[in-house]
């Protein structure tokens, strides 16, 4: 669920990031920029997997709460990305405590630009994914069942990791040359700490 739906369902919503206009321009920017998602966003649900879904499940070792709990854990994570990255192409900083404090003082929808329809659509777009989630979900076990074995083999662990490596290594390279397009683009992550 989580490295076969949810990171592909993260990867999606992650692009809206990109409404901030800030493009890669070249090759190495270009790799920095798959390098970063792919890890970033990869480390991002292995946290959540191990540090939050694992406990629940080993706690409360049953089908649906195991299946319930992913799934509310992916939406969420989602939901959190996509408010996140509608904050950063209107006002080009990421959620933050600030924002919390100017949201206080004025009404929260007119704050962040939202109106009821904009809510309820999302709303409905989250009820979706839910149920898309659920089914394919539930087909991808059964398949998986039937083989007796994970067809995958965990190599997208490895793919995460490679890719987060490569991505702090161009951040140190970019920044012991002094490469302005590196921090440029690493803006588009939030929390994003270069090691």
């Amino acid at each position: 669920m989580f490295f076969g739906l949810g990171w592909a369902l993260t990867s999606v919503v992650a692009l809206t990031y990109f409404q901030s206009m800030i493009i890669p321009q070249g090759l190495s920017s270009w790799t920095y920029v798959f390098c970063t998602f792919v890890g970033y966003y990869g480390v991002l649900l292995s946290l959540v997997y191990f540090f939050l879904y694992c406990p629940v499940v080993i706690l409360f070792p049953k089908y649906y709460v195991s299946r319930i709990w992913s799934i509310l854990l992916i939406l969420a994570l989602n939901l959190a990305i996509f408010f996140d990255g509608y904050v950063f192409s209107r006002f080009r900083f990421h959620a933050n405590s600030f924002l919390w404090n100017f949201a206080g003082e004025k009404n929260v929808l007119e704050a962040f630009g939202l109106s009821s329809i904009k809510l309820g659509l999302i709303g409905f777009v989250t009820t979706v994914m839910f149920f898309v989630l659920w089914f394919r979900g539930e087909r991808l076990w059964r398949s998986m069942q039937a083989r007796f074995s994970n067809p995958v083999k965990n190599w997208y662990l490895v793919f995460i990791a490679l890719c987060f490596l490569s991505s702090q290594g161009m951040s140190n390279y970019g920044a012991a040359k002094g490469t302005r397009s590196i921090y440029r683009l690493a803006e588009l992550f939030p929390l994003n700490f270069p090691l």
